[in-house]
């Protein structure tokens, strides 16, 4: 019988350790140009190290 909840299982039953401190992610979108510095700001957050200003 298929999982009705997708990918649920797998996260709970994951053996990996996840990359971000902070706790569970999602997606989201943001324009392509920001994407790096979005990324950067976000493991600078993660990381609870004060964001340079550019």
């Amino acid at each position: 019988m298929p999982n009705p909840k997708g990918h649920e299982d797998s996260i709970k039953n994951s053996r990996f350790k996840a990359a971000w401190q902070s706790g569970p992610t999602r997606t989201i979108r943001v324009p392509i140009a920001l994407a790096d510095a979005t990324l950067d700001y976000a493991r600078q957050l993660d990381n609870t190290i004060e964001p340079r200003d550019t």
